[in-house]
């Protein structure tokens, strides 16, 4: 039966009281029943193992097919929505709009910082969470914009000539395997119930090119090089990592494609690693299955189709298996349970997203949009890119580079190249920090000369945005502009401008306003009129679709439905000559962009570099290679490269030339190379006094190698590869045999060996010697033998060295570590704490430089300067940083310092023994300098300002917010407001109130730490002073009435459901700063905890704490900031007004019963005592209440002694009070949290709509007070 209530005509009715509530009931069944779950796998409380079953159990033949490829459509009978399996994060969210983008795979693994990509992948995994949950909000489940990465790659990197190597960690099985596995853990979430994203180990396995030839090609391994180099990372993945997916390679390992490999997927993967997770394949890897072309293992589709699911391949990538499965079953090529197991792989994967779940529910829904390319995450992206830099060579310490410089000459096809900052699988960024962009901003006095000097290659120019100035439509510059809402070219546009050039990336803002979707298209018509004759080459990027029109010929038309995507043609141009040119564009994809790009061809344009580097002091030459020419089998055959690989690993020839000619100028040079695998820089190496290795180094690389060439970061990365000097030392590229291959097995001379890397601070040994045997697990010692140590740019301090201990006494609360010694020098300062002294075991404490990062497990200590001069070294609580136990010895090591007595000095002899040699003479380069005694009053009058003038600043209240959140990282919420608007209203001060995550109090040490560093932002004239948070409590008294007929849940258990509900509604909205309780969202919460729930009246009061002291006769104020019930002076008097408490006693007579609080409704708060039920008043003017307030003033109140507070002996005394009214709002550092605890719910049946009774029933209407 079907009701249309639209056709319902209630006037006609008739009036029978019977009827009308019959009708009534009818029409909240079926309304009612249209929030419960329409299939049992909808109930969230089931087992994701029943739910899943329930739901496969449930889907026809056709129905499981279409759920295994990547586009699943939706099966709208079941509520099953569409879903799109194919996204991507290699570093950073990509192709779904808006992102931050971080250094391409193979900077990060030049960090070997695991620990670095695990908060990098915790990153990513936020921005991703949130585009997804802001897409669904939208509609939106297209390519792109789910929630199961097909990230990370973690291939071995075994050939420099494998275009795809710049997408790895490197050629080491064990670094690839500790950044693999903290990224995945990263991104994959700590959540029990859900998983955050789904991670992708590919691609599984033996599988790093040729790219060409992938289709077709069958490696064969020995079993020692697939268990030790091809497999470790995948492991770890599947057993540390628990990764939730792994995607199959397209190559065949041992004559069996890999998406059909019983050996790996079944006997590896599942049996002997026990994988649980699903398995995806590489996009139309299964078509190579039966393609003549290709592996042809099979004959048909259905027979690759049948082969990669009998296989345990779950999720096809490509068109075979949708529809050939359904042929595969009626030829009993596979059974159809076989099918059930793949697709309860692939809907446990969904369901452990929460893709079926009340989004509220999921925990990952919380995190907002706001931390989308957020400050927070651009910090991460630049400091990840300057821990991935190597600094290859740096002769005569070139590097780092005076900031004094007048003139810079900045040449290279990747000074200012975009691309070259991304890589590929990369998101779109709001920045595009350059080099050039870089060195810019670094550099803002010095003359900057800009030169191309080279393209990447011969054969592949630079192609830069068609200028305004050579487009033309009719009088105008630019190009003639028709935009319309769809995708179609529908209708009329319905926004017409001149747009003076095609240079457009549409994110986040679209083109149009209030698109309701990404669907839309333009046209531009207009004409090119060059102002120089030549050969041009003309291109367009664009993605997703586009047409180029010249002279109303079409010269390509092409789709990219995931990237971006570059065609182009070559032309001679004739200067002033029109061309007509037209291009249309349609998108329906959530990265839109457009970008019409030319270069004239056979230009000169190595002497305008030449000419930049004659007038500058320094060359900075910006080479390398470019994702648009290394990557992912693509069409580009060009001197040197081969489809997406490369057939020669030396810079390209026009490269070389411009770095011989540069050098010819005699100019102090250096090199930055920007690439994805390793080069064979020969020349370079030998000449180039400074060469810097900056990979694609994402959005902020510019900033970073700006930083590092400046002496502003010291380079710290490492080589993830090896750099060989030629091809010719390598074996052939299909031969996957490692011999002669990686740091591990290659036999002769590296031009830069893995793990190479500098700094800008030197060590050199030599004559040293290790022992001849070497027992098992046991430490390698080496020591001199008659050895040379060499130190450079070391700092040398002057002084005395000194030493001091201390034996920690925790029962000694008082006890201070205070540095007994004048002018001593903290740089030199270090702080050692040993367990005992009967255990020698000893660690070295670090200075902690602020609160960021710190946690209760950190090794850290705080300095502060005490009186006289002095300085006291303090530790950790527990909570921030590591607290020292009872009998520990505190090691203090400094020096103090003579002051200037020893500037000029030039050499000096150290007693004792360095590096096992004693009695060591230092003799320095330049005479010792910069010592200085403390700076004068009058020095700090001058400077102060100077250089505060140039340091950050806390001036609102969303500043200190900001940095309070960036400094502790427990802070769960945070409320700064200042001193004017403070209860009592003390001006020059900034109150700032943190709720931590653990639901603590900020310790006092937490509080002195964070208030010193924040102090280095604030206002001269401004103190922050950190305040506790104070909590109103909130209890609940809750009646509901329901409708029998539409549950079979007893009242206990609705009653239940209540709580649960008000619970959640509490955590979600409340216990902040800025949650507030509104009565009727509340009221609609408890009526929605269950669809047979259909009224509630709930009463509302207010409750704080006071912890007394007693026998103290102190006064005690309670803020609720909230007005109190109190309708008419003295209105309850007789009631004992609106205020109540829990027991307590007084005046020290233990003889006196237990006292409560009330008020008389004219703002005196009174104490009684009960004499059987009446109450016995021993003081009228116990304190003041001012009802409009709500503030509550105990006045000298000599407190003996606290009765229990439910049922349990308690510090505190309760007082509870009425509020005005029932939507309450915190004030300040005020939070406000419901006590579910002491809230009560009871029910009942609503006889009426229950049909119990169908005649009137009257109703008593109560106050809520």
């Amino acid at each position: 039966m079907n009701l249309n209530k639209n056709k319902v005509n209630i006037k006609k009715l008739k009036s029978n009281v019977a009827f009308k509530v019959c009708f009534i009931s009818l029409f909240l069944v079926l309304s009612c029943n249209e929030n419960e779950p329409d299939f049992i796998f909808e109930n969230q409380s089931l087992p994701i193992e029943e739910r899943v079953s329930d739901l496969v159990n449930r889907m026809t033949l056709k129905e499981k097919i279409s759920q295994m490829r990547y586009d699943a459509p939706a099966i709208e009978r079941l509520n099953v929505p569409e879903y799109n399996w194919w996204n991507e994060c290699l570093h950073g969210v990509a192709r779904a709009g808006e992102a931050t983008v971080f250094p391409q795979a193979i900077g990060m693994g030049a960090t070997w910082n695991p620990d670095l990509i695990f908060n990098m992948g915790t990153v990513v995994s936020d921005e991703a969470r949130a585009k997804y949950h802001k897409f669904i909000s939208e509609g939106q489940r297209k390519m792109g914009q789910g929630l199961t990465f097909w990230t990370p790659n973690i291939n071995i990197f075994r050939d420099p000539r494998w275009g795809r190597g710049q997408e790895t960690y490197g050629e080491d099985p064990l670094l690839t395997s500790r950044i693999g596995v903290n990224y995945i853990k990263g991104l994959q979430g700590d959540n029990d119930k859900y998983l955050k994203v789904v991670a992708t180990a590919k691609h599984f396995a033996v599988h790093s090119g040729p790219e060409k030839s992938r289709h077709q090609d069958n490696y064969v391994t020995t079993k020692k090089d697939l268990y030790e180099t091809y497999l470790p990372a995948f492991e770890a993945a599947v057993k540390e990592a628990k990764v939730h997916s792994v995607m199959c390679a397209y190559n065949r390992y041992n004559d069996a494609p890999c998406c059909g490999s019983d050996l790996l997927l079944q006997r590896i993967l599942r049996e002997d690693w026990a994988f649980k997770g699903y398995v995806v394949s590489d996009c139309w890897a299964i078509n190579d299955f039966w393609e003549e072309d290709k592996h042809a293992v099979v004959k048909t589709p259905e027979e690759a189709g049948a082969l990669a699911v009998k296989s345990g391949t779950d999720l096809n990538c490509g068109s075979v298996y949708d529809p050939n499965l359904n042929e595969a079953v009626l030829k009993e090529l596979i059974d159809e349970k076989q099918l059930d197991i793949a697709l309860t792989r692939l809907f446990t994967a969904r369901f452990k997203l929460g893709m079926f779940d009340d989004q509220e529910s999921v925990v990952w829904s919380k995190i907002p949009y706001s931390v989308v390319a957020s400050d927070k995450h651009y910090k991460l992206s630049e400091q990840i890119a300057k821990e991935s830099m190597v600094l290859l060579k740096n002769d005569n310490n070139l590097l780092p580079l005076s900031k004094d410089i007048k003139s810079i000459a900045i040449i290279g096809p990747n000074a200012d190249s975009k691309q070259a900052l991304l890589g590929n699988y990369h998101g779109t960024p709001h920045n595009f920090i350059t080099p050039l962009k870089g060195i810019t901003e670094k550099l803002p006095n010095t003359k900057i000369n800009y030169a191309l000097g080279s393209h990447i290659a011969e054969e592949w120019p630079t192609l830069t945005p068609i200028p305004k100035e050579v487009l033309k439509n009719k009088n105008s510059a630019g190009l003639h502009a028709e935009y319309f809402d769809n995708n179609t070219f529908e209708g009329e546009p319905v926004l017409v401008r001149n747009d003076e050039t095609v240079d457009f990336t549409w994110t986040p803002k679209r083109p149009l306003e209030n698109l309701k979707s990404d669907y839309f298209s333009v046209r531009w018509s207009g004409e090119i009129v060059p102002k120089e004759s030549g050969e041009y080459r003309i291109g367009l990027k664009a993605g997703n679709y586009a047409k180029l029109y010249v002279n109303d010929s079409l010269k390509f038309e092409y789709s990219a439905d995931y990237e971006p995507k570059l065609e182009y043609f070559d032309a001679k141009l004739t200067a002033k000559e029109s061309y007509k040119i037209r291009i249309e564009y349609s998108n329906t994809l959530s990265d839109p962009q457009a970008h019409l790009l030319w270069s004239k061809l056979n230009e000169d344009i190595l002497s305008p570099a030449i000419a930049a580097a004659k007038k500058s002091e320094v060359v900075i030459l910006c080479l390398g290679l470019s994702p648009e020419v290394e990557g992912e089998e693509m069409p580009v055959v060009i001197e040197g490269f081969d489809k997406g690989d490369r057939s020669e690993i030396t810079l390209p020839k026009t490269q070389i030339k411009l770095v011989q000619e540069i050098y010819k100028l005699g100019k102090p040079t250096v090199v930055v190379l920007m690439n994805g695998s390793a080069l064979a820089i020969n020349w370079t190496a030998k000449n180039i006094p400074a060469i810097l290795e900056a990979w694609y180094p994402g959005e902020f690389g510019g900033r970073a190698i700006a930083d590092i060439l400046f002496g502003d970061y010291n380079p710290s990365g490492k080589l993830p590869i090896t750099f060989y000097k030629s091809v010719k030392d390598l074996p052939d590229f299909k031969n996957y045999d490692m011999e002669n291959r990686t740091y591990k097995y290659f036999k002769g001379e590296p031009l830069f060996p893995f793990g190479h890397g500098l700094s800008y601070s030197k060590f050199e040994y030599s004559n040293l010697e290790i022992s001849d045997k070497i027992a098992k697990n046991a430490d390698v010692v080496i020591s001199p033998s008659n050895g040379v140590y060499k130190f450079s740019n070391l700092d040398i301090f002057e002084g005395t060295y000194l030493n001091y201990k201390y034996t920690a006494n925790t029962s000694d609360t008082d006890q201070r570590f205070i540095i007994p010694n004048d002018f001593v020098d903290t740089a030199t300062l270090t702080v050692k704490v040993q367990e005992s002294s009967s255990d020698s075991t000893t660690n070295t404490y670090k200075l902690a430089s602020g609160i960021t990062g710190i946690d209760s497990t950190s090794k850290v200590y705080f300095l502060q300067e005490v009186e006289n001069g002095r300085y006291e070294v303090y530790f950790g609580d527990g909570v921030l940083g590591e607290s020292i136990k009872d009998g520990n010895i505190v090691i203090l090591d400094y020096i103090t310092c003579n002051l200037d007595e020893s500037n000029g000095a030039t050499s000096f002899t150290l007693s004792g023994t360095v590096g096992g040699f004693a009695n060591v003479t230092i003799t320095t380069l330049n005479n010792a300098a910069n010592g200085s005694g403390p700076e004068t009053i009058k020095s700090i009058k001058y400077n102060a300002p100077r250089d505060y003038s140039a340091q950050d600043r806390a001036v609102t209240a969303e500043d200190y917010k900001v940095l309070v959140k960036s400094l502790y990282a427990n802070a769960q919420s945070v409320q700064v407001y200042g001193g004017e608007d403070a209860a009592t209203p003390d001006y020059g001060k900034v109150y700032i109130s943190i709720k931590a995550k653990s639901g603590s109090n900020l310790t006092e040490i937490t509080k002195t730490g964070l208030v010193a560093t924040l102090k280095s932002f604030s206002v001269a004239s401004v103190t922050p002073v950190i305040i506790d948070p104070e909590t109103t409590f909130i209890i609940l008294t809750t009646t509901f009435k329901f409708n029998s007929n539409l549950t079979t849940k007893d009242v206990s258990t609705l009653s239940t459901n209540v709580l649960n509900a008000i619970s959640t509604f509490n955590t979600d909205t409340l216990e902040n700063f800025t949650g507030v309780f509104r009565y009727s969202i509340l009221g609609k919460t408890i009526d929605d905890s269950d669809t047979s729930i259909l009224s509630n009246i709930t009463k509302v009061k207010m409750y704080k704490n006071i912890t007394p002291t007693l026998s103290s006769g102190l006064k005690y104020t309670l803020s609720f900031n909230n007005a109190l019930f109190n309708p008419h002076s003295g209105h309850n008097t007789a009631a004992g007004g609106i205020i109540s408490s829990t027991g307590f006693k007084i005046n020290n007579d233990d003889s006196l019963s237990e006292h409560f609080l009330d008020d008389d409704g004219n703002g005196n708060v009174r104490v009684y005592y009960l004499n059987g039920t009446v109450r016995v008043y021993t003081s009228s003017t116990f304190g003041t209440v001012d009802y409009a307030t709500g503030e509550i003033i105990l006045t000298s109140a000599n407190i003996t002694s606290i009765s229990n507070v439910d049922g349990a002996a308690s510090t505190i005394i309760r007082v509870t009070v009425s509020p005005d009214s029932n939507d309450i709002i915190p004030v300040r550092n005020q939070v406000l949290s419901i006590d579910v605890t002491n809230s009560t719910v009871s029910g009942g049946i609503d006889e009426i709509e229950s049909g119990s009774s169908q005649a009137g029933t009257s109703y008593t209407t109560t106050s809520s007070y």
